[in-house]
């Protein structure tokens, strides 16, 4: 499959008589302005300056400067005259006129046919992790539909608190047979993982699980060399057996942590019924609970 647009390193002419021809609508992370919009003057840099801080403090996205819309449609070209504005202009507005600078910001002059006077400017905004982004107005802009609009106080307050916690998702378990080295063949592992998707990284969390009694391995021991069992890690017992796991491995943004897995006995399917493996993830940046509903997980395969 080809990558979109906004995953490219390379975007090229061909990308954009892409967007045309296939009439990508304007988003939350795509714009399209008509070459004119570029211009020496106070109201062009100041409206420069508010989009693009306003993506910056929102999820990031694709300012195009050459291609004209209808309705937020693309409908062709209209370039920028190169020879008048330069990339290294925007380059010195942005930079004089949004406070922090944006980091990783890229401006990428495309021209058509190798002519100047036709350029297109492609400017491509990250989400900052340094948000929120003022302007020299003194007013900070978010991405709203199709416009830049200015954020609430709160919204702001929430900016800066944004990239200063942790955020992490459970991901979808992992089902296998024991091996044979385990010396319990037919008993089933759900390898549990979460991944860091905030921007810091983390190394004060607490895992706590919750496994249906009639269908859990209770251990005393782990063989030596064996795999992370949870199974001894035992809380409470009850129709619902607790177990909490607490490491102290530093994870790292967009890392995928591998806690250990959940050891279960299932000899018939219908055991699962109704039964449900339940995680709570407890960190810096708040709480992440996740249920598995294991008889739509386990198949009759696995057993």
């Amino acid at each position: 499959m080809s990558k979109s647009i906004f995953e490219k390193t390379d975007i090229t002419k061909a990308d954009l008589d892409d967007l045309i021809s296939n009439k990508i609508e304007e988003s939350l992370n795509l714009d399209y302005k008509r070459g004119d919009g570029l211009i020496n003057t106070e109201g062009v840099k100041k409206e420069l300056a508010k989009d693009v801080s306003a993506f910056a403090n929102s999820a990031g996205g694709l300012i195009i400067y050459g291609i004209e819309e209808i309705d937020h449609v693309p409908s062709g070209y209209h370039y920028v005259n190169g020879s008048q504005i330069t990339k290294e202009w925007i380059e010195q507005v942005l930079q004089t006129r949004i406070h922090r600078k944006i980091p990783n910001l890229e401006i990428i002059p495309i021209r058509n046919n190798s002519k100047l006077e036709e350029s297109i400017y492609v400017i491509k905004i990250p989400e900052s992790v340094e948000a929120p982004h003022m302007t020299s107005d003194k007013r900070f802009y978010k991405r709203y539909n199709f416009e830049s609009v200015k954020m609430e106080e709160y919204e702001i307050r929430n900016l800066y608190h944004k990239f200063q916690t942790t955020q992490f998702r459970l991901d979808d378990l992992i089902i296998n047979k024991n091996t044979k080295t385990q010396k319990e063949d037919g008993n089933i592992n759900l390898w549990i993982h979460a991944t860091n998707i905030g921007k810091r990284y983390e190394d004060k969390y607490k895992l706590n699980i919750k496994c249906p009694q009639s269908i859990f391995v209770e251990k005393t021991r782990i063989l030596a060399g064996s795999t992370k069992n949870l199974n001894v890690n035992i809380k409470y017992k009850g129709p619902a057996m607790e177990l909490v796991s607490k490491d102290s491995e530093t994870i790292f943004p967009n890392e995928k942590y591998q806690f250990g897995l959940v050891e279960i006995l299932v000899t018939d399917i219908a055991q699962l019924e109704g039964q449900e493996l339940v995680l709570t993830l407890t960190h810096t940046g708040g709480v992440v609970e996740r249920k598995y509903k294991l008889d739509e997980i386990i198949k009759e395969s696995d057993l």
